[in-house]
């Protein structure tokens, strides 16, 4: 590359997304929405859709209440997100490879800002199977609650801790043979590829489609370029307008293990009334689900009043939970 030069910028524009191509690009996991282009405005109202509803046991001729998906509107404003690299002309006189490697290391700014955003919306998943160890049935009981029709669609993400789990358990094995099938990917369970990232909670364990998350566009990555005639710097900015957001809860799970449990929420429950067939739980990183209320003992809500002692399992880990008896 000349120095002095403003290069063109379909020939930077297509290296940065060449090595985005490279990477664990998150938006291969989630829907593109470009609706947001060419419109008015910079906020975007987004329904988010749950789900609310347990699996029951029945006896013959009765049936199980019925589940319900509601919504709840949110406002995202639309993010400028930007990488830039500066150089001085005598810095690629210098070294023929530094302008290449700024380059090439802008992407991974940008790549690293989304997979950040995304991760942070996974986190909002608001249902949860929980176990005691990660095994082949725990991701088959997920799949089973979920609201998804055609499962081709499906993404199973973990972190360190789940590939080790996932690698040693028999199912896994026969149905694999522990191949690795393409870059991030350690091959499938239940027929879905699996994907590990640092980037998920120990403990921690993600279902889910591509109609969970959007990555709304309001523009796409574009390249601009400036030189400083006096000083010899130069500037390349990559810039995108864009939101991430969950949408979906519904086609979504969060497969949780006791030890990434932190505290169960307390809950009131209506005097002489059946306690909750459902529970919200605490994670270690901050984020809540819902999981089947696994009570430790049987408790009365006979008396007004905090009922002592009382406590939830979650993963094979016993929680405590306070339950108020209130009239």
């Amino acid at each position: 590359m000349a120095t002095g030069t403003i290069y063109n910028n379909v020939v930077v524009t297509d290296r940065i997304n060449n090595a985005l191509n490279t990477m664990l690009e998150t938006r291969t996991l989630m829907t593109i929405d470009d609706s947001l282009q060419g419109s008015d405005g910079m906020t975007q109202k987004i329904k988010k859709y749950t789900y609310t509803g347990s699996a029951q046991e029945v006896a013959k001729g009765e049936t199980a209440n019925a589940g319900s998906v509601g919504y709840v509107d949110n406002d995202y404003t639309v993010k400028r997100v930007q990488a830039k690299f500066v150089y001085n002309d005598d810095d690629a006189m210098q070294d023929s490879k530094f302008v290449e490697a700024g380059i090439d290391g802008m992407p991974k700014s940008v790549v690293n800002y989304g997979n950040n955003k995304f991760f942070g919306e996974l986190a909002k998943f608001g249902y949860g199977v929980d176990g005691s160890v990660f095994n082949y049935d725990l991701i088959v009981d997920a799949i089973a609650s979920m609201d998804v029709e055609d499962e081709n669609g499906l993404f199973i993400l973990g972190g360190n801790d789940f590939k080790k789990a996932i690698r040693k358990d028999d199912d896994f094995k026969s149905a694999n043979q522990g191949e690795i099938l393409f870059t991030g990917q350690i091959g499938n369970v239940a027929g879905k590829p699996v994907i590990i990232s640092k980037l998920v909670p120990a403990g921690v364990v993600y279902v889910f489609t591509k109609e969970a998350t959007k990555m709304f566009l309001k523009k796409d990555t574009f390249v601009e370029q400036a030189h400083n005639v006096e000083t010899k710097d130069n500037t390349i900015v990559a810039d995108q307008y864009v939101i991430i957001a969950l949408v979906d809860d519904t086609k979504a799970r969060k497969v949780i293990l006791g030890s990434a449990v932190a505290s169960a929420t307390a809950f009131n429950v209506v005097q002489n009334a059946e306690l909750p067939t459902e529970v919200e739980v605490v994670l270690n990183d901050g984020s809540k689900v819902k999981v089947p209320a696994v009570y430790k003992a049987v408790y009365s809500t006979a008396t007004l009043g905090v009922i002592s002692s009382t406590k939830v399992t979650v993963g094979g880990k016993d929680i405590d939970v306070v339950i108020t008896v209130i009239a």
